[in-house]
């Protein structure tokens, strides 16, 4: 199961950016109207290149899945955000498994392997996952719902 962004997200994208700059736009241009304009063409071109790049990453990232499949079975996957980076997180029989983009500065690669995942819970658009050595994992998530439920129902019996 793949989690993928949807209209919703990138309108939401493009909502808050187009907002905060058109209000930027029409403070510092003292242009109400102006800023408004600026705000909505911000805001589509913001939401479309941001769709662009999140594409982009799930092609690159299907090399990946193929690769892990060979080995692991995947139950879900999708992208995702830790602590500012973004990259993308799989969930297989060995754990969470969580690859940051090659355009971050922290090109740090995460497992946290299924037997050590004790806590999970889901807020916001927060996954949050606390392995057994009591360090706690953010990551910000599509469908993080699903992804809780999905985790749960294969870590109640490991």
């Amino acid at each position: 199961m793949i989690f993928r962004n949807g209209f919703k997200e990138y309108a939401l994208m493009g909502i808050i950016y187009g907002l905060s700059m058109g209000i930027f736009f029409g403070v510092t241009s003292e242009n109400a109207i102006g800023g408004i304009i600026t705000g909505v063409i911000c805001g589509i071109l913001f939401a479309f290149f941001m769709y662009l790049f999140i594409h982009k990453q799930e092609k690159k990232f299907d090399i990946k899945r193929e690769e892990i499949s060979k080995e692991r079975k995947i139950f879900c996957d999708g992208g995702a955000t830790l602590n500012g980076v973004g990259g993308w997180l799989f969930f297989t029989t060995q754990g969470l498994e969580f690859y940051p983009h090659k355009v971050n500065f922290s090109r740090k690669e995460i497992m946290i392997p299924l037997i050590e995942i004790k806590i999970i819970g889901s807020a916001s658009n927060c996954l949050t996952i606390q392995n057994g050595k009591g360090d706690v994992f953010i990551f910000r998530v599509s469908h993080r719902k699903e992804w809780a439920e999905v985790i749960q129902s294969k870590t109640q019996g490991a």
